[in-house]
């Protein structure tokens, strides 16, 4: 998978996370302008709540050989916001803040549930993350927010080769 894929392909496995579709819960994406995503405002006062797909972040240089190889650690971040009183109200989603971690930890990192209850799960993780913890759940600026933290080692291979 290639880094600039990393982003809306998560988009697409969260998406498809039956409760998540089914429910009506927002997925968006963010270009950086968080808290400025474009509708997580507008989502957060209709439908309670929103995931955020935060752009990919590098954390260090895991390993590297002098031929060029080398690994790097990706972290990707999913936030969810939710308002409290409308998405836990009857009108609400019914994806909890807490609910939300729960089906993103499964939907990205492949567990079960990221299909229908009732049909077996045939849709493969999209790429090996692991599982990196959560950060929250916490109010701030009137929201319940909380991320959850997926890893992935990249490997960086040479093109061009020593020509000694």
């Amino acid at each position: 998978m290639n880094l600039e894929d990393i982003q809306t392909n998560a988009f697409a496995a969260i998406s498809r996370i039956f409760e998540v579709s089914s429910s009506g819960v927002p997925v968006l994406l963010d270009d950086g302008t968080y808290p400025k995503v474009d509708g997580r405002e507008e989502h957060l006062r209709t439908k309670g709540v929103c995931i955020i797909i935060m752009p990919i972040r590098f954390d260090e240089l895991t390993d590297s050989v002098r031929s060029g190889f080398a690994a790097e650690e990706i972290i990707l971040d999913v936030l969810i916001e939710e308002n409290v009183k409308l998405n836990r109200s009857p009108a609400g989603t019914g994806v909890s803040c807490e609910k939300a971690i729960r089906l993103i930890r499964e939907g990205i990192s492949g567990r079960p549930n990221v299909s229908s209850p009732n049909s077996p799960n045939s849709d493969a993780p999209f790429t090996p993350f692991r599982y990196d913890g959560f950060w929250g759940p916490e109010f701030n600026n009137g929201a319940r927010q909380a991320a959850v933290f997926f890893r992935v080692k990249s490997f960086i291979t040479p093109t061009n080769k020593d020509p000694q």
